[in-house]
């Protein structure tokens, strides 16, 4: 389990990717990749300031249409 978790890590920190690991069934966010702060522009810790912090990261004329489709 350690190893699998170290693995994890180091994919996570050094793919040039932004992903995330969400609750099923919810929008509540456990993980986002590290480079989601240069491809989004916001602090990574913006995106956990609640359940819907990442809807301000989307367009003010998409996000109705964004937070319906999920």
């Amino acid at each position: 389990l350690r190893l699998s978790e170290e693995r994890f890590r180091q994919l996570a920190e050094h793919i040039d990717e932004v992903f995330w690991i969400a609750v099923p069934g919810t929008r509540e966010l456990l993980y986002v990749s590290p480079p989601y702060e240069r491809v989004w522009g916001r602090p990574l810790a913006s995106v956990y300031g609640g359940q819907d912090a990442w809807l301000d990261t989307v367009h003010p004329d998409d996000r109705a249409h964004v937070a319906q489709s999920i």
